[in-house]
């Protein structure tokens, strides 16, 4: 093989193996948790629960009531409120980290001002309603899914969180239900 030949086949290689570099996905594209797919009023059955959205609930403000009054909260873009049920499977169990993700990847968390389903221990076989309420942005809110990931045992033996098991429910925000969205969303504390 002469000279001009040897070089052409290196560069070619390497050539080839920076090729192969960029075709290997991000760590965290990696070792994201493998999600069961479902639709709202589907029971979507995962290793540490079963988990259901009944409904979906889109506003401007929320109104959270409580035994003796309530409040009014607002958002700097719109509250999307998840009505859902959840069980736990074989032990007892906690939801994890529940997000928004919208049509573009951005992720929002559920909102820490108010309490619902996602801080709920679920027992084996008993059914536990409640809401999980997400502060998003409006132009974020079409086509964003609720996924449930990293849920949290009660037991030290158990740690689910790369590659363990999660939910994606499409929660069916288009852009005609979202236009056809009350002003107000109500929530009672302590209630589904």
């Amino acid at each position: 093989m002469n000279r001009a030949a040897s070089v052409a086949v290196g560069l070619a290689l390497l050539a080839a193996i920076g090729g192969a570099q960029r075709l290997i996905p991000d760590a965290d594209l990696t070792y994201r948790p493998i999600a069961t797919g479902g639709v709202v009023g589907e029971e979507v059955r995962v290793l540490p629960y079963t988990f259901r959205v009944d409904g979906v609930e889109v506003g401007r403000t929320l109104r959270l009531e409580k035994s003796f009054g309530g409040k009014t909260m607002t958002t700097g873009g719109v509250w999307v409120v998840v009505r859902a049920g959840a069980a736990a499977t074989t032990e007892q169990v906690t939801l994890g980290t529940a997000v928004l993700r919208s049509a573009d990847g951005a992720e929002f968390a559920v909102s820490d001002r108010v309490l619902g389903l996602e801080g709920e221990p679920l027992q084996a076989g008993i059914w536990r309603s409640g809401t999980l309420a997400f502060e998003i942005l409006p132009a974020q809110a079409e086509g964003a899914r609720l996924v449930i990931s990293k849920a949290r045992y009660s037991s030290i033996h158990r740690l689910n969180g790369a590659l363990g098991p999660a939910v994606e429910i499409d929660l069916g925000l288009t852009r005609e239900r979202l236009a056809a969205a009350g002003p107000t969303v109500t929530i009672k504390e302590g209630a589904p």
